[in-house]
């Protein structure tokens, strides 16, 4: 067999999109592997890189560098998952050394990769009955070694070292026993974030008509092994969570693997207990508040086939199982299974489905309010469409009022809460039933303005205001993380006269304290409340044990907890979002109401929404009071046709970022001018450049094209075009989002 003397590699590096090809040194040829991570030499640098291939001869005229080492052993990538990133890269127009950055455990540029953590263990060298019989013939004057080998007993066989430390036990104490009584084993140990979980036995829940011919026809695909992808749209409490487990427990049975997607905003330990209930240590989870460490255990878990069942968010579609059978994405609307930031700009349910369909493996997408993307696809077929329309034990939608806060102010004055929430919340707290409050701002008020000269202090790296923040007294920038003590004064003009302009979380909290009895308990929850591991949890934990009364938070509390005791879910202000410069906005209200109003009503109590806006009128709060999703779609889609927006059309964003506005406007007109030079055909509509919304955001400017075609192929050909032998300015940086989710 031919030695290995050239790889080719894959740098994690932007623009990036060719790989480059190095020596490999005697002393690696041995170890080196397609998927192998690699030290190399890049430009002035040294960087990690991933081995992708190994060319019979170096390209010609070039100077070879070598591989400087590896940096792991194994091999953190297989060949199914080299095509996978390769396909990513092409589509989101990334270098493929960025997306397969994105699929292993450990970012390729963190310089403190996680080893396995060992134990030593005190394995006995003798039988059970052996060890009773030595410990029968031992001196009492040994008390230590006679404690030893009853804790060999006590532990059948197998006591970590740091056990019999606890006791007492010394090392001299263990080295007399080895090794005729006992051996010291050393053995890797998974760092389990969840070994203290507690874990309830699932219960035994027979399953509607409904849910059962959902059931049947997943589990005919999976018994089938062919690739499917079923968007399974079921109103909230409908049970589309019974047919995940039904699925998944099917995939196993069939000796295959399942992935289950969930938003970041729906991974809590509620999910967790539930799946782990069902699978118990057969599941691994994936999410971003797993220490390095943790994550690193759970992958190597998976790798290692320990795990065929694997729950996380977006990351985890990169899970690296093995046999692949299904994958299920929850609430596949979430914006948040978007990449934002940075390459690669995935979105994991598109790469979920790719996934699924080379390894001819199910794909089921649900949600109880269905991106039109995917509704779309279902209703042209080129998905199937599977409904449940009803909630489980026949229960009916809670009923939903909308309150004109026009109407309120009035009538009655300014007032952040009305008279029909205030009075709902006091009828609940008297008969000792929960509520839920939803706002979409975080903080005290969105932000202070000086009533005498109409100064709003400003972020200075970013183009927004300042959040106030009352109970650290702070003004902070939820962008960059800049903040300034608030001062009772204006910095401006030093009038005391400050208003406290829009709303948040802190604000309504203070409210609900002035208003209603000085015993209700009221707890916040939102990213100021979460921010420390385990509070999520805690909070969650006492709200179901019945030890908070109201729970405000923002969009965290609006999805996926499952509360008996809620019987009013009150919106403080519905149309937050329909005010920002996006064309999704009208779905995301929608989306918010409908999810958030699916929290109550789950029960023998019953539940009721009550709904606060200044735009009562509007199609998405009107058809959210009704559940109406499919009135909703209709008209949704009838303006996104007249527009040619999606799913008619497809959107490529290019943004140009930098410290430098004015190098950002002359990258961005360059590259408008690559591109209108190009022969247009398919047609491709380009808007821009302009500055993006969001103009500044961490001291760097940004301005954006945003292009427009039917055809993502041209899309993509017009902006490879135009990057052809584009060089960067070393103050700005082109960022590429395929299908964003937002404009801003």
């Amino acid at each position: 067999m031919n030695a290995k003397r050239f790889a080719e590699v894959a740098v994690p590096i932007p623009l990036e999109k060719q790989t480059y090809t190095y020596r490999i040194p005697m002393e690696l040829q041995a170890d080196i592997q397609i998927g192998s991570m690699v030290y190399v030499p890049f430009k002035h640098q040294k960087t990690s890189g991933f081995v992708v291939g190994f060319p019979a001869t170096p390209p010609a005229g070039i100077e070879l560098k070598s591989i400087i080492r590896l940096r792991d052993p194994e091999p953190v990538v297989d060949a199914d998952m080299l095509k996978l990133t390769r396909w990513i890269a092409d589509y989101y127009l990334c270098s493929w050394g960025e997306a397969i950055n994105a699929a292993v455990p450990i970012p390729a540029d963190s310089d403190n990769s996680p080893k396995p953590q060992t134990e030593e263990i005190l394995v006995a060298a003798l039988s059970l009955d052996q060890l009773h019989q030595k410990l029968d013939r031992l001196p009492q004057r040994n008390k230590r070694q006679r404690e030893l080998i009853q804790l060999l007993i006590d532990y059948e066989g197998e006591v970590p070292r740091r056990v019999a430390s606890e006791q007492g036990i010394s090392r001299a104490v263990i080295r007399a026993l080895v090794p005729d009584v006992l051996q010291i084993e050393s053995r890797e140990i998974h760092r389990n974030p969840f070994a203290n979980l507690d874990v309830p036995d699932p219960p035994e829940l027979a399953h509607t008509e409904a849910q059962q011919a959902v059931i049947q026809h997943v589990l005919h695909g999976i018994a089938g092994q062919q690739f499917e992808v079923v968007l399974l749209h079921g109103v909230t409490s409908s049970g589309k969570t019974e047919v995940y487990l039904e699925s998944i427990k099917s995939t196993l049975r069939h000796g295959r693997t399942a992935i289950v997607l969930v938003p970041e905003i729906s991974l809590t330990p509620q999910t967790i207990r539930r799946f782990k209930a069902h699978f118990g240590d057969q599941v691994a989870v994936l999410h971003s508040q797993l220490s390095p460490a943790e994550r690193f255990d759970e992958w190597r878990r998976i790798r290692a086939g320990e795990c065929p069942v694997v729950v996380g968010v977006r990351s985890a579609v990169f899970a690296p199982v093995k046999n692949l059978g299904l994958i299920v994405v929850d609430e596949e609307h979430e914006s948040t299974y978007k990449q934002d930031n940075p390459d690669p700009r995935y979105h994991a349910r598109d790469v979920a489905i790719m996934r699924a369909k080379w390894a001819s493996a199910m794909v089921v997408l649900g949600s109880a309010t269905p991106s039109l993307e995917s509704y779309y696809n279902a209703k042209s077929g080129k998905y199937t469409l599977l409904e449940l329309s009803q909630r489980i034990h026949s229960e009916e939608m809670p009923p939903v009022r909308i309150i004109d806060m026009r109407e309120e102010w009035q009538a009655r004055g300014f007032s952040l809460i009305s008279t029909v929430l205030r009075d709902e919340i006091q009828q609940r707290l008297a008969r000792e039933e929960q509520v839920i409050i939803l706002i979409n701002r975080r903080g005290f008020s969105t932000f202070v303005q000086c009533a005498h000269c109409g100064y709003v202090p400003h972020c200075p790296n970013c183009d927004i205001s300042l959040t106030y923040h009352k109970r650290e007294n702070r003004l902070r920038c939820h962008y960059c993380g800049h903040q300034i003590t608030f001062t009772e004064k204006c910095r401006e003009c030093h009038s005391p006269r400050l208003q406290y302009r829009g709303l948040g979380t802190q604000r309504i909290e203070l409210v609900l304290q002035g208003m209603l009895p000085g015993h209700t308990r009221i707890r916040r929850m939102d990213l100021d409340t979460t921010r420390r591991k385990g509070a999520h949890d805690q909070i969650l934990e006492a709200f179901r044990a019945g030890e908070i009364d109201i729970l405000l938070g923002t969009q965290m509390i609006a999805k996926g907890l499952d509360f008996p005791k809620v019987t009013l879910v009150g919106v403080v202000s519905a149309d937050t979002i329909l005010n920002l410069p996006d064309f999704r906005a009208a779905e995301r209200t929608f989306q918010l109401l409908a999810q958030v109003a699916g929290r109550t009503g789950r029960s023998h109590h019953g539940g009721e929404v009550v709904i606060q806006t200044l735009m009562p009128a509007h199609y998405s709060i009107q058809r959210a009071k009704e559940h109406d999703y499919t009135g909703f779609y209709e008209h949704e889609m009838q303006f996104r046709k007249e527009l040619d927006y999606p799913p008619f059309s497809r959107f490529l964003r290019i943004i140009v970022v930098g410290t430098n506005e004015t190098a950002c406007i002359q990258i961005v007109t360059q590259l408008a001018r690559a591109i209108l030079k190009q022969k247009n055909e398919p047609f491709v509509e380009m808007l821009g450049p302009t500055a993006a919304p969001l103009a500044k955001i961490k001291r760097n400017y940004r301005w954006h094209i945003l292009l427009k075609s039917t055809s993502s192929k041209a899309l993509h050909q017009r902006v490879q075009t135009a990057l052809q032998g584009f060089r960067t300015h070393h103050h700005v940086r082109v960022e590429i989002d395929v299908d964003p989710q937002h404009l801003l």
